[in-house]
């Protein structure tokens, strides 16, 4: 995988390269952990995400796995993906995601 600190740095260094804002040339989409799943966890990973790659807002954001199993999470998540789409339609009302969707 890689690191979405990584990724922010790249945007940032588009942006000096284009001398403008590297939005306007570069797509940022990244996935929910599984053990983010659920209403709040989701609102939190969204804006931690963010952070790290320097952004106000994301062009895409995907449920990666609608659930844990064997060893892919570290903890339990909080709820479901039903709950983590919720969270995901406000954010996209918000204006802080522009597209959702699970892969």
């Amino acid at each position: 995988g890689y690191k979405e600190e990584d990724v922010g740095r790249a945007v940032q260094d588009a942006g000096k390269r284009f001398q403008d804002d590297a939005r306007d040339y570069v797509f940022v989409q990244t996935k929910l952990h599984p053990q983010d799943l659920g209403y709040r966890s989701t609102q939190r990973a969204i804006h931690t995400s963010m952070e790290r790659l320097q952004v106000s807002s994301l062009d895409s954001l995907l449920i990666h796995k609608p659930r844990c199993w064997g060893d892919i999470c570290s903890r339990e998540p909080e709820g479901t993906w039903h709950d983590s789409w919720t969270a995901l339609e406000e954010a996209v009302d918000m204006g802080l995601v522009r597209s959702i969707g699970i892969c």
